[in-house]
């Protein structure tokens, strides 16, 4: 319990106050899972929205989840064990943001989008709603926030986080620019098979940025992200020049 007193003087009278508030518990307390917690409790720290639609603690909050109920739960995308409102922001999640590393569909996520991601990755724990939360913070700019969240998700080794990683230091984005640690983040992506990752290594030997310039590795990574299914290294490869 946190007691705040004011004591209020004048002339004539001397008036002492006492409020005392109960200091609220965070959400992140009540998560039994300690990464969980962990990535919960730096969230909060660096100003991410932590929701709890069991206790909403905020008026955004009461019409996130009230909104994010709304949101139709399809039976075959749910997770056994978890409450409809948690579901329905990871659906959400998933329905409105999408890597924008991979070369197949750039678009900035709505708004509630972050909010969606959010509660699902603190509730989760899972490295894809990281990854998709640390989305809707790279196209705000927030790359710092971004960047952790990508972090998280590629603690679990999760492919579009390895490459997106990469990306951020290739473009001196959040980060100092450095080329070979860029390359190596894509190389430890492609050994998930990320076919982004591997795209991104072509132009690496091809241009010969973060390593030497070598057209046989570029000729090789280029052909493993058409056969992994990227959709620029398919047309790429048809290409000449490319080779």
């Amino acid at each position: 319990m946190k007691v705040i007193c004011a004591a209020v003087a004048s002339l004539t009278l001397l008036f002492e106050s006492c409020v005392f508030a109960l200091t609220q518990p965070s959400v992140c307390d009540t998560l039994r899972d300690k990464r969980q917690r962990a990535v919960c409790f730096e969230s909060e720290r660096r100003g991410i929205p932590v929701i709890d639609c069991d206790h909403p603690r905020t008026a955004e909050h009461v019409s996130f989840c009230q909104r994010i109920s709304q949101v139709p739960n399809l039976p075959d995308a749910a997770v056994p064990g978890v409450a409809t409102e948690v579901e329905n922001a990871r659906r959400f999640c998933l329905e409105n943001v999408h890597d924008p590393y991979d070369g197949t569909k750039i678009s900035p996520p709505p708004e509630l989008a972050m909010m969606a991601c959010s509660a699902a990755a603190q509730k989760l724990g899972s490295a894809e709603m990281n990854f998709l939360l640390g989305v809707t913070f790279y196209f705000k700019d927030n790359f710092a926030v971004a960047l952790a969240q990508y972090r998280f998700a590629a603690r679990q080794n999760y492919p579009p986080a390895l490459n997106a990683i990469g990306v951020l230091y290739f473009n001196g984005e959040g980060v100092s620019q450095d080329y070979s640690r860029a390359v190596a983040w894509w190389q430890r992506a492609a050994q998930y098979e990320s076919s982004a990752a591997a795209f991104n290594l072509w132009a690496a030997y091809k241009n010969g940025q973060g390593v030497s310039k070598d057209d046989n590795q570029a000729l090789f990574w280029l052909r493993k992200s058409a056969d992994w299914g990227n959709p620029a290294a398919k047309l790429a490869i048809q290409l000449p020049e490319a080779r």
